[in-house]
């Protein structure tokens, strides 16, 4: 895993890893989901296919160490964490939950402790390649770790505050801060909507994804299916991911954000349910 990326190679179908990683956390969504909504079932080949579940499961999150994103190990877990929870506030005593949740996580931390993978990543988050704390800033270090991300909200901030209201209009993030000496993107969506689009555009952003998550609860509150623990995984999932990546910029994070609200919507109709 060392040589992938000077070899032009990744842990994933793109050649980005922030976004190969969120494709392969909503596989492990995806698969999580179907795995503890199954109806129990002890015959063999309910059995087996559970099992052959819990294998992609594994090797989902093996990819997901390959692509060394840390934050999006962190995101699978407390989304299936989430789902977790969820799903026992309604269902007590079903120990499958329980039990599919916590072989999952042995399973990863023995991939993430003992395999090649792992021990490389630990590598990319020690302080070894820093010079002395003496030597650098509490700001100096957190950058470090953030990969260069508190620069460019510092210099985000410095371009929102001359245009505070209306933004510079959309997409223009990446052009702007060229001219901090970086080719990049500010890596939070929030950020990049409140540079692009001032405070208006922040509210309405914001008014979209509290429509959305109250639909959510509804639904949850309503009935705990594949569809809602699958849209509660990828609203904690996008949220989380918004924080750190880019999520408007990049598209499919976005999408999959919008299409599992509209798979939610329409089961809500189908059952019927009240919204009062």
């Amino acid at each position: 895993d060392r040589d992938l990326a000077s070899n032009n190679a990744y842990a994933g179908i793109t050649n980005q890893t922030g976004v190969n990683s969120y494709y392969i956390t909503v596989f492990i969504l995806i698969t999580f989901c179907i795995l503890i909504t199954r109806s129990k079932s002890n015959t063999s080949k309910s059995v087996i296919f559970d099992f052959i579940l819990f294998l992609f499961q594994g090797l989902g999150f093996f990819a997901l160490i390959l692509t060394k994103r840390r934050i999006s190990l962190i995101v699978a877990v407390v989304c299936l964490f989430i789902i977790t929870l969820v799903s026992l506030e309604r269902n007590k005593k079903n120990y499958k939950i329980i039990g599919v949740f916590i072989g999952l996580i042995s399973l990863f931390a023995l991939l993430f402790l003992y395999s090649s993978p792992g021990k490389s990543f630990f590598e990319r988050i020690s302080l070894s390649n820093l010079p002395t704390d003496s030597q650098r800033t509490l700001f100096e270090i957190l950058d470090y770790y953030s990969s260069g991300r508190l620069v460019l909200w510092k210099d985000s901030y410095e371009l929102i505050k001359q245009r505070p209201w209306f933004g510079w209009g959309w997409f223009s993030a990446l052009d702007l801060i060229t001219q901090f000496g970086k080719a990049e993107i500010p890596h939070n969506a929030f950020i990049q909507v409140f540079l692009e689009l001032g405070i208006i555009g922040l509210f309405a952003y914001l008014s979209l994804i509290s429509y959305c998550t109250y639909h959510l609860i509804v639904s949850l509150k309503n009935e705990i299916s594949i569809y809602s623990l699958f849209a509660l995984g990828l609203h904690v999932l996008f949220l989380l991911w918004s924080m750190t990546e880019n999520a408007i910029w990049d598209g499919f994070p976005f999408f999959m954000y919008i299409l599992s609200y509209s798979l939610l919507t329409t089961q809500i109709k189908q059952t019927s349910i009240s919204y009062v």
